[in-house]
């Protein structure tokens, strides 16, 4: 028989059936016919093909598992340096260790940071542990321009730029025999820009082979190149409120005058820059009726004034109003002034705007205080808020509630399907949690698949209160136990889609602040949520006297 008398859709199978003969010999080919012995070999290769097929999609699976604890494992460790930033660390200490994720994650790249000259010409030495200390010191004052290596080039336009092969580019043409000496044959260079756009450093990616960058690579030296960014603007603006505290007796910062009735009788350009207000518009007027916003109320006002009256300085923070409307956050001082007979006279304010300060910090908070995954606070935040409930129970008589709980069945859906499955059911569940309790309460993750609700301001009565956290829990327990849709990323023996079940064991510990620590209310929840797990899951247990 030939191939080349079969329609081309048919050659394949025909090869198939060819080496089909051949095993099985070519008198068994002749006895079950051409067309049989076509359609056997067929069926042989559709096999082979499919079981191809799956041996792909798994070996996809792994790498995708595999990718996701790196991914996991690297965020952690951007977290440590984002604590880095909150908590004012030394920026080289920050950008060294930026550096040395990129490379500890990413073995076959070596970092490089530098930071713009006070001069605005030239490139300085931030970050780059692992490049030879020649090669550092011989781009250590880089200048900006186009053609000035990669980083020079960069800082000039503002954009990346990336060189896959160093020896031939014309932007090395000074710079190729030391780079050849430090071994380095690739770079690409991520311009690092702060808040308003301009250019405060660079962030290099080196290679030691000719290479282009993948999506991926490109989008990991931007966000390296944001995070380097918010660490040099975070400098950048201690820098700046340190030096806007040694310049305020020149007036740097918003000065007034008022009197006793808090009339203004005087107040500088920056405090007319502030407000929106000119000097004639300001003077003879009351500054509440010009300022206030509303979002401090009279008792924050009343122990204001208690203070200055009683001749001390009261120093704090306000959110006040511009002419214009706008709200604006300010650092405030008010300083009382004597005259000959030690009476007050006039108070002398010093203002100083923080919002951008208020800005960032907020953002920072919302990067260390809430979970990743499942945007809910995480164990800081709820551990703050467990201490204001229980000092506000001690104050109002009123009981909280705070409930443990595991989720059943979980680990099996990870075993089975990975992580990324599990992590789709631990964002629903985080969603089904939110609509069981009221908008004052909290809903936590505290790592893994373990949740932690927290009630405040239930009633002072101990049983009515009990009833109140068991209503609340069997209502989480109900929502939790429905079934969840989960799509899978890859199809799995042809289903995209599958069902599961995963039930909660609950464990509530009752409190009213009195004699109790945030640990130890922890603990006690905790050890009834594994009463609840160990008394047959998918159940609720209050913590006893006796746990």
């Amino acid at each position: 028989m030939s191939l080349r008398n079969l329609p081309p859709k048919l050659v394949p199978a025909a090869a198939a059936a060819i080496a089909f003969a051949a095993v099985l010999g070519l008198e068994t080919v002749q006895m079950l016919g051409t067309m049989q012995g076509l359609l056997v070999a067929g069926l042989a290769y559709m096999l082979v093909r499919y079981l191809q097929r799956k041996a792909d999609a798994e070996q996809r699976l792994e790498a995708s598992q595999t990718q996701l604890k790196q991914r996991t494992a690297e965020l952690t460790h951007q977290n440590a340096v984002l604590e880095m930033i909150t908590h004012n660390a030394e920026l080289p200490d920050i950008l060294e260790m930026l550096a040395l994720l990129v490379e500890v994650h990413h073995p076959d790249m070596l970092c490089s940071i530098l930071l713009l000259d006070p001069d605005g010409q030239h490139l300085r030495h931030g970050a780059a542990p692992n490049l030879p200390e020649f090669y550092n010191k011989a781009i250590d004052g880089t200048a900006i321009g186009r053609g000035e290596r990669c980083c020079g080039t960069c800082a000039y336009t503002g954009e990346r730029v990336v060189v896959e092969d160093i020896q031939t580019h014309p932007y090395w043409e000074n710079y190729r025999t030391i780079a050849q000496q430090a071994n380095l044959r690739s770079c690409w260079s991520q311009p690092i820009k702060d808040s308003s756009e301009r250019i405060v450093g660079t962030f290099a990616i080196y290679h030691r082979h000719a290479i282009a960058p993948q999506m991926a690579e490109i989008l990991l030296i931007e966000h390296y190149a944001a995070l380097a960014a918010l660490a040099i603007e975070r400098t950048h603006s201690a820098e700046a409120l340190r030096l806007h505290d040694a310049a305020l007796n020149f007036a740097a910062n918003a000065i007034l005058i008022t009197d006793l009735k808090a009339r203004i009788v005087w107040a500088n350009h920056a405090f007319s820059e502030l407000t929106g207000y000119e000097f004639e518009e300001l003077v003879g007027k009351q500054l509440s009726r010009l300022l206030n916003s509303g979002h401090q109320d009279s008792a924050f006002y009343a122990e204001l004034w208690k203070t200055i009256l009683s001749g001390k300085t009261w120093h704090g923070e306000l959110i006040n109003r511009r002419k214009d409307g706008s709200l604006y956050h300010d650092e405030t001082s008010i300083t009382p002034v004597r005259d000959q007979h030690q009476r007050i006279t006039h108070f002398v304010s010093v203002k100083q705007d923080i919002s951008a300060r208020k800005e960032q910090e907020e953002h920072l908070k919302n990067l260390a205080f809430y979970d990743a995954l499942t945007q809910l606070p995480n164990r800081r935040l709820l551990l703050d808020r467990l201490v204001q409930t229980l000092a506000s129970c001690t104050r109002s008589g009123r009981h909280g509630a705070l409930m443990f709980l595991d989720l059943d069945n979980f680990k099996p859906l990870n075993d089975v399907y990975g992580h990324d499955i599990g992590d789709l059911l631990l964002t629903e569940a985080a969603q089904r949690l939110t609509t069981c309790i009221r908008k004052e309460d909290t809903v936590s993750r505290f790592g893994g698949d373990e949740f932690v609700v927290l009630m405040k301001d239930m009633d002072s009565n101990p049983a009515i209160a009990v009833a109140q956290a068991a209503s609340v829990a069997e209502k989480i327990r109900t929502v939790l136990a429905a079934p969840y849709r989960l799509h899978l990323l890859q199809a799995k023996d042809n289903i995209d889609e599958i069902e599961h079940r995963c039930t909660s064991s609950i464990g509530i510990a009752l409190f009213n602040g009195l004699n109790a620590s945030a640990d130890d209310i922890l603990k006690q929840a905790d050890v009834a949520m594994y009463r609840a797990k160990s008394g047959g899951r998918n159940t609720i247990c209050f913590h006893k006297p006796e746990d």
